[in-house]
């Protein structure tokens, strides 16, 4: 995971932070630069006064006793900010790499067929769980750099078997999805997500699609659909 975060920022963050759930990942990712900020001083917008009132319980506490085992030498504070340049940057010189290669329909072909539909039906149930559990001021960090081992890294084996040049900087999130689905990379912090209770690692054997994804805080989506 620091491997994946030095591919973006050329360092390592002053955070890493592990929760048990795409729910509780999704507020951390904006609770921990709060945090980090209080401890400075910094002074909170309007906006986020209370941010942290409507998280699942007991994550605050358990973000703060994790922060405070990882406070930085050098302190300087921590954006807030929703978009993420890096992640962009380093995706875009990826596509582009594939498209200079195979030309754009044959990589958007492979791309397509290499995604397993039902996978894609669960990335979209977690999806829509974390868009109705998060209050509408926090929908912005649902978004998560997710990567499956099912889809991509399989994509990126067929690439290199096609000779794709230019897929180095993709190679610390190829790893990572050996570990986690979910993970949120961010200026000077990381949260990394438990998986799923069960996961089952590759996802093609007949266990999978499970009838159920759970996760150790209890946060599940069932049968496509959130419960």
């Amino acid at each position: 995971m620091l491997a994946v975060y030095r591919a973006l920022y050329a360092g390592d963050p002053d955070h890493v932070v592990f929760v048990s759930s795409p729910l509780a990942g999704a507020f951390a990712a904006g609770l921990v630069p709060l945090f980090h900020n209080d401890s400075l001083g910094v002074s909170r917008a309007p906006a986020d006064l209370g941010a942290e009132a409507a998280a699942p319980a007991g994550l605050v506490e358990d973000l703060h006793r994790q922060m405070t085992a990882s406070i930085p030498l050098v302190r300087h504070a921590l954006p807030r900010g929703r978009e993420n340049l890096a992640e962009d940057r380093l995706w875009s010189a990826v596509y582009a790499a594939v498209e200079e290669s195979l030309g754009r329909e044959a990589a958007e072909e492979c791309y397509v067929t290499t995604f397993h539909q039902d996978f894609l039906q669960w990335d979209e149930a977690i999806m829509d769980g974390l868009e109705n559990d998060l209050p509408d001021d926090w929908y912005g960090y649902r978004d998560v750099f997710s990567v499956s081992r099912l889809c991509d890294s399989r994509w990126a084996g067929i690439l290199a078997e096609l000779g794709v040049p230019g897929l180095e900087g993709w190679q610390p999130f190829v790893e990572a999805a050996r570990v986690t689905d979910h993970f949120w990379v961010r200026p000077g912090y990381l949260v990394v997500c438990d998986p799923a209770e069960g996961d089952v690692d590759g996802r093609e054997d007949s266990a999978w699609p499970p009838p159920a994804l759970r996760w150790p805080d209890g946060w599940e989506v069932c049968g496509g659909a959130r419960r």
